[in-house]
């Protein structure tokens, strides 16, 4: 705990305007930039989209703190990093971290009406870091990047309600299914494949891609979705259920999140 305290002190130094005003040698961003190949392909990761209410300074930092621990599991495939105490000691160093923030009005085809016009209308709100820094404070923390995320070869099929069909590329009945697991997918920075319903189909085994099959079914006894997985990984099965009802855009999280952590080593049941 004293050792994370002392290097968020160092980082505040270092980060602070005298240092920027240095010579670019002697940097930090230059000293981050030295990671390289570290950092090389992570700046997709290193983006988070959080929602938030208004514009208000207030959400837009509770935001931002938000989209840093969806980036510390998306870089890393640690799903319980961001419960860990010592990230906590860090949210002081977050607005350092900020490279890019962007607002998208998710009520932009409707007219305002009301105080939705001033502070409680909902945007969604991006947030760049830079991938440098938060490979350093990911060291800080004993954690690396994930490098192996290969693409997911998707073989779900939805029971809603007594009808049953595969989740695919292109179906009608399975839309808003399919815009959740992608929207799910893209959160922990995961490729995923799905087969077309119609056309040519891509050929399932190839072991440089991982396997996700099971069932999401909508239960009457818990009055939501429940789900039973299965990740094929190099050769190896993982098993694991949601058996408490849950909204289906939270069933794709969990089958995403756990498909992320399984590929880190860092799954628990």
């Amino acid at each position: 705990m004293r050792l994370i305290g002392l290097a968020a002190l160092l980082w505040l130094a270092l980060a602070s305007p005298a240092m920027a005003q240095m010579p670019r040698s002697d940097n930090v961003i230059d000293l981050l930039e030295g990671y390289g190949e570290e950092t090389s392909g992570l700046a997709n990761l290193s983006t988070a989209h959080v929602r938030v209410t208004g514009t208000r300074l207030e959400t837009r930092a509770d935001g931002i703190l938000a989209a840093f621990r969806q980036v510390l599991v998306r870089v890393t495939g640690n799903v319980s990093l961001p419960d860990d105490p010592r990230v906590a000691m860090l949210d002081p160093l977050v607005p350092s971290l900020v490279e890019d923030l962007a607002y998208q009005d998710m009520l932009s085809n409707e007219p305002k009406h009301d105080e939705q016009g001033t502070r409680d209308r909902p945007f969604d709100l991006r947030v760049t870091f830079s991938p440098g820094r938060i490979v350093f404070l990911l060291g800080l923390l004993g954690e690396k990047p994930l490098r192996f995320r290969p693409p997911i070869a998707i073989q779900l099929t939805i029971e809603d309600h007594g009808i049953t069909y595969p989740l695919t590329a292109d179906g009608d009945p399975d839309e808003r299914q399919r815009e959740a697991l992608l929207a799910a997918a893209d959160r922990f920075g995961l490729r995923v494949r799905l087969q077309p319903l119609s056309g040519e189909k891509f050929t399932l085994g190839d072991p440089r891609t991982a396997t996700l099959s099971g069932k999401v079914s909508w239960s009457d006894t818990t009055a939501g979705w429940i789900g039973h997985f299965q990740l094929t990984l190099g050769g190896k099965t993982t098993e694991w259920s949601i058996t408490e009802g849950v909204s289906f855009d939270e069933a794709y999280r969990n089958a995403m999140g756990t498909t992320l952590a399984i590929m880190a080593g860092k799954y628990r049941k």
